[in-house]
């Protein structure tokens, strides 16, 4: 009877670490010189290339997004994985008092596998830089 409880703590255990682990903070912050309107739309053009799609949460430059991850079955079924990335995309105005032309993109995972969101924000960032947004101190 010991054993059997010892071995259901374990498990409530391991369970409360994968839970833990699942709810990890990720984050990344780019620094970029246009504004939070220009920067919104640029990024939006982006992740379209990239094959995302996405919901603006609210007016204050929020852009809640996921990578369209569809999978065939043997039966030719398109199915969705069961942890699709998503990601929180916050555009902040004004990061430094003195410089009042840099805004803050601050790029969050809130699910999905951290090297997936890693490639990710590899992805837009460099995409970003490409189009002459990020700034490099």
């Amino acid at each position: 009877m010991v054993n059997k409880l010892m071995r259901e703590e374990n498990k409530n255990e391991n369970n409360s670490n994968i839970l833990n682990k699942d709810k990890e903070l990720w984050r990344i912050g780019v620094i970029c010189k246009k504004d939070c309107f220009f920067l919104t739309e640029e990024i939006l053009k982006i992740l379209l290339k990239m094959g995302c799609e996405w919901k603006i949460v609210s007016s204050s430059y929020t852009i809640k997004c996921r990578k369209r991850i569809i999978e065939e079955n043997k039966i030719n079924e398109k199915i969705e994985l069961a942890n699709p990335l998503i990601v929180e995309i916050k555009i902040f105005g004004e990061v430094e008092a003195d410089n009042k032309h840099e805004f803050l993109v601050d790029i969050h995972k809130k699910s999905g596998a951290v090297m997936e969101f890693l490639q990710f924000s590899s992805t837009l960032i460099s995409s970003m830089q490409q189009e002459g947004l990020v700034i490099f101190k």
